[in-house]
């Protein structure tokens, strides 16, 4: 870190959603400008608009770095669009630039809708996947932080049936290692318990209803023992959450994208913070998406925002 704040870079994610509105709030936040030195990478024309339409005070000049130079438009809040779709991804790309020639320390993003990036031309889904192939890192591991109880995703944006084909006993044994490892260097646990969630109901009751937990969770859960791991399931997904919750486990593994969503996000929903594991600095999100219902009416909460900024200051200066 260059002085004694680090420079969190911050992407104001899609202009017609919630991104900028939160993005503008969290800057002007006391405890934001108490603990770092943020920047800001968007379209100025849309923060400008943004600002003036929620009556909040626009950041200085020094705080934006332009990305996204489209002609002047009108931007249609609330509305999944090709050009806010493009917008979104070269903010991504100018973020990503400034971290790879150590001009910030850590990345925030604010939401942005993948059906626009799909619109726009953008070869990738979502956040970590765009990351992964900006830093070269094959698979990243999305984390989610929600308290004491934290999230790691097996998978992340597959339909449900490729998910459970996903679930095998290779992928999880690589799985627990590679997530036992970050645990250590990014959070800091020297010996992480890790836990994992069933696929099916009740841990599939001995196989009556399903033999997942039996064919591939269970050996891989026994591999990571054997190679000196502290990893614990297949545990039935009704109950393994509320433990991690309890301090039971360092980090719960979910095998698919809703069964952690639902259960960080009906803890609490502007609590959640994403941490992505693997890239070569840290990024982190609020865990929630566009909210194109009420984009532009004054009504969004950037407290998850400011969350994520807090623990990218956290994780910076642990590392330091």
């Amino acid at each position: 870190m260059a002085g004694s704040k680090p420079r969190i870079v911050i992407t104001a994610g899609d202009p017609n959603g919630i991104g900028p509105e939160i993005v503008l709030r969290a800057i002007a936040h006391e405890r934001v400008r108490e603990i770092c030195t943020p920047q800001v990478v968007g379209n100025r024309e849309s923060i400008a608009h943004w600002a003036n339409r929620c009556g909040v005070a626009p950041p200085d000049e020094s705080m934006i770095v332009a990305a996204g130079a489209v002609p002047s438009v009108e931007w249609r809040v609330g509305e999944i669009d090709a050009v806010a779709g493009r917008v979104a991804f070269e903010s991504l790309v100018a973020a990503h630039r400034l971290l790879a020639d150590g001009e910030a320390d850590a990345l925030v993003t604010a939401p942005w809708s993948k059906e626009a990036l799909h619109l726009a031309g953008a070869p990738h889904v979502g956040h970590t996947e765009a990351l992964a192939a900006l830093t070269g890192e094959t698979d990243p591991i999305t984390l989610f932080v929600c308290g004491t109880l934290r999230i790691a995703f097996l998978t992340r944006h597959l339909s449900l049936s490729d998910a459970i084909a996903a679930v095998t006993r290779e992928r999880l044994s690589t799985f627990f290692e590679r997530l036992a490892r970050e645990l250590t260097t990014t959070i800091g646990i020297s010996r992480p318990r890790i836990a994992v969630a069933a696929l099916n109901p009740h841990g599939g009751e001995g196989g009556l209803l399903g033999r997942e937990e039996i064919d591939e969770i269970a050996p891989a859960v026994k591999d990571a023992q054997t190679s000196g791991l502290d990893v614990v399931g297949p545990i039935p997904a009704d109950a393994v959450f509320h433990e991690g919750t309890e301090g039971a486990h360092d980090c719960v593994v979910a095998l698919y994208h809703d069964q952690g969503h639902i259960a960080s996000k009906t803890r609490d929903f502007f609590g959640t913070v994403s941490l992505t594991l693997g890239l070569p600095y840290i990024r982190t999100s609020p865990d929630h998406g566009t909210a194109f219902d009420i984009a532009g009416k004054n009504r969004a909460d950037a407290g998850s925002l400011i969350r994520a900024v807090e623990l990218a200051v956290e994780l910076c200066r642990k590392g330091n």
